[in-house]
């Protein structure tokens, strides 16, 4: 029997080559992930199971910077000294040079050879190495930096703001179109048509992909413990939330309705319909270079109707957000009912404390030098102050 050895950088993804079970049987789920990662360079996995992943994310790193700099791809020797120090050992470009055969076999980098003419007889440099990172690695880091940012500087996202932003564009749609000639159609403003259809579109994404980060945050609120103060803060805070922020989100909605139904006019879709036209003719021309999804004017009017119309999208999400902040409320509140509870007892208990021991020792136990102490100690130290009284009696009787 031939048994593979899995080294530690093996391709951990590739168990399913050695699985002998049965096809299964996919649902609509599973064939729509088998979507999502066709074409997808999967061996990338393999870059965080490993031990090695601070050395393989820092040449891609490096990579990536080259690839922002307009300089895809670097020679090697530039390479290695982004990564590594400035004088390196020569363990350190043994390793170095490992890791990048390893990116090299997960295809998260390509190499390319680059002939060299001879400058001379000394000169017996014949070629010259240039790496490139794949787009799958280059996502890769661009989301470990994303990831990174969020938690040191979290990026404020005011939907309301968003939603004032989509009001312009679909005003200046609406502008656009009305000075248009009927049965012409001139290519820059369908141009300036399409991006506003375009950046209506990404708007509306970023609007829900908001509101439904902040139902998160909300939710994370009731999971997580505060002191008084804290509670405090955070129920003035839910007040100002839901008077201003959720109340200017309704009102802006109510305005953007209008606006999406002056644009599925008749009179304005056939506009709409001669400016796509145009932009796809104009865009034929340059198909090698320019590349990319134009949308569909008619169906992205639909889809906003869909999001911000009446019983739609935005009002679902802007309840499940009133849900979470009244549900934040409530358990701050009973939250801070407890600990304004539980500091009267313990204020009770203190009193109690400072009369057990003025009765015990009216000569004197100073209760202000036990005032640093807890209300337990204070009730310790007057009972210890009473046996001690009730001993000097005994003895006086005595």
């Amino acid at each position: 029997m031939n048994i593979k050895v899995q080294t530690q950088d093996d391709d951990l993804f590739s168990a399913a080559a050695y699985d002998t079970s049965p096809v299964r049987v996919r649902s609509d789920a599973q064939v729509l992930a088998s979507e999502l990662i066709a074409g997808r360079t999967l061996s990338i996995g393999n870059v965080l199971a490993s031990d090695n992943v601070p050395f393989y994310v820092a040449i891609l790193s490096a990579l990536a910077d080259f690839r922002a700099g307009h300089e895809f791809e670097p020679l090697f020797e530039d390479l290695r000294d982004i990564v590594l120090s400035e004088s390196p050992s020569q363990r350190q470009i043994d390793e170095f040079n490992a890791d990048l055969t390893q990116l090299e076999e997960w295809k998260l980098v390509e190499r390319r050879i680059e002939k060299m003419r001879v400058r001379g007889y000394r000169d017996n440099r014949r070629r010259k190495f240039r790496f490139r990172i794949c787009d799958d690695a280059a996502s890769l880091v661009e989301w470990l930096r994303a990831r990174r940012e969020e938690e040191l500087n979290p990026r404020v996202t005011a939907t309301d703001n968003l939603l004032g932003a989509l009001k312009s564009a679909l005003a200046e749609i609406q502008r656009t179109l009305n000075r248009m000639k009927a049965g012409e159609t001139d290519v820059n403003a369908a141009r300036d048509v399409m991006y506003g259809i375009q950046r209506a579109d990404d708007l509306t994404d970023e609007v829900a992909s908001s509101l439904q980060k902040l139902d998160k945050h909300l939710d994370d609120f009731t999971r997580s413990a505060y002191d008084i103060k804290e509670a405090r803060d955070v129920i003035a805070e839910l007040s100002i939330f839901r008077d201003r922020f959720m109340n200017r989100i309704g009102r802006l909605r109510q305005e953007i309705v209008p606006e999406i139904d002056k644009l599925r006019a008749p009179r304005q879709l056939e506009r709409l319909s001669r400016c796509e036209v145009a932009f796809r003719e104009e865009t034929g021309k340059m198909r090698h270079i320019v590349s990319g999804r134009i949308p569909a004017p008619r169906d992205v009017l639909d889809m906003l109707m869909r999001f911000y119309g009446t019983d739609g999208k935005l009002q679902e999400l802007m309840r499940r957000v009133s849900d979470s902040a009244r549900n934040v409320w409530k358990k701050l509140s009973a939250r801070l009912r407890e600990l304004e509870r539980r500091n009267r007892r313990l204020e009770d208990v203190g009193c109690r404390a400072e009369r057990m021991v003025s009765r015990a020792s009216p000569a004197g136990v100073d209760v202000r030098r036990h005032a640093h102490l807890s209300g337990r100690q204070v009730a310790s130290a007057a009972a210890e102050s009473f046996q001690g009284r009730r001993r000097g009696s005994d003895e006086s009787v005595d």
